[in-house]
């Protein structure tokens, strides 16, 4: 769900723990129906993004894991991500996920992530060990300007500026090493 929340749509970190149950919600854009999810960021602005089947299959697993119902079937106010009864206060499980369980979690995953990487290569595992929640967000934004016009990827991002979205526009090192092979070396 972090990985979804984080890559797959762009969120902050302060919004994946900010989350509810409530954010997802149908809407109606033209003669169709799209599962969306009502992300309230900075400054408390609202931003809708479209839901992926396997997005929402995401959430409602993680929902059932923690014995709870699927979107629609729990309380409107349920935290996306919440606590798992670990830690200093292991006698409130089901509240929202802490800021510092959201790390630990990611660091926790990604470190798992890094030894297998590893294995393959070192320096793919150091890489993975540098990352964070706001790489996640920042791995979002670079992968969605190969594919998206910049101003979609701002409102997905919400960012008030473009400016803000276009220091995500730079070219990836593969096309920074195609283009230097073009060059004559001397």
């Amino acid at each position: 769900a972090i990985l979804m929340m984080g890559k797959g749509l762009g969120m902050r970190a302060s919004e994946m723990l900010e989350a509810r149950a409530g954010w997802v919600v149908k809407r109606r854009i033209g003669r169709s129906e799209a599962t969306m999810i009502e992300v309230v960021g900075k400054g408390d602005k609202v931003r809708r993004l479209p839901l992926q089947p396997v997005q929402v299959r995401i959430i409602n697993a993680y929902l059932r894991a923690r014995g709870l119902g699927a979107l629609g079937q729990c309380a409107q106010d349920t935290p996306i991500l919440a606590r798992q009864g670990k830690g200093r206060k292991p006698e409130r499980p089901g509240e929202a996920l802490s800021r510092s369980g959201l790390h630990k979690i990611l660091k926790e995953f990604l470190e798992f992530a890094a030894a297998a990487a590893e294995e393959k290569d070192p320096l793919d595992g150091a890489k993975l060990r540098a990352a964070s929640t706001h790489w996640l967000r920042h791995t979002f934004a670079s992968a969605a300007l190969e594919s998206m016009p910049v101003n979609i990827v701002q409102t997905a991002l919400g960012h008030a500026s473009i400016s803000t979205t276009s220091l995500y526009l730079v070219p990836t090192e593969r096309a920074l090493a195609e283009a230097m092979k073009k060059m004559k070396p001397l």
